[in-house]
């Protein structure tokens, strides 16, 4: 798992401010990533593959946790101007489509059984 100085100075992260806010966030990416392993056959890339995916993990559930609940444009109309707006779910960030994007970008995924 990373840490804090790992996510700063290698992985050049910004979004996560604080050590205590990394390790909450850390801790649930690594959740995430476990499971993909073990729904998924996961071949990471480099030497640092998978610290780095943890690390974009924890920032995109970071983002989630941001964007909770805040009010985004679901629909406009132009003649008579109409808005319409909804809530974001944070819970797309941990979905699993989220985690295979981020995986991603650092290793060879292979859907099935992961081994």
């Amino acid at each position: 798992m990373p840490d804090f100085d790992f996510y700063r100075d290698v992985y050049l992260g910004q979004a996560i401010d604080g050590q205590d806010a990394f390790d909450r966030l850390v801790a649930r990416a690594e959740e995430l990533l476990r499971r993909a392993e073990r729904v998924w056959r996961v071949e990471y890339l480099e030497e640092d593959a998978r610290e780095r995916a943890v690390c974009a993990a924890a920032e995109s559930l970071k983002r989630g946790e941001a964007r909770d609940g805040e009010p985004v444009i679901r629909s406009t109309t132009a003649g008579n101007m109409s808005v319409t707006y909804e809530r974001t779910p944070a819970g797309d960030a941990g979905s699993p489509e989220a985690v295979y994007r981020i995986l991603s970008l650092y290793a060879e995924v292979y859907r099935g059984l992961g081994g």
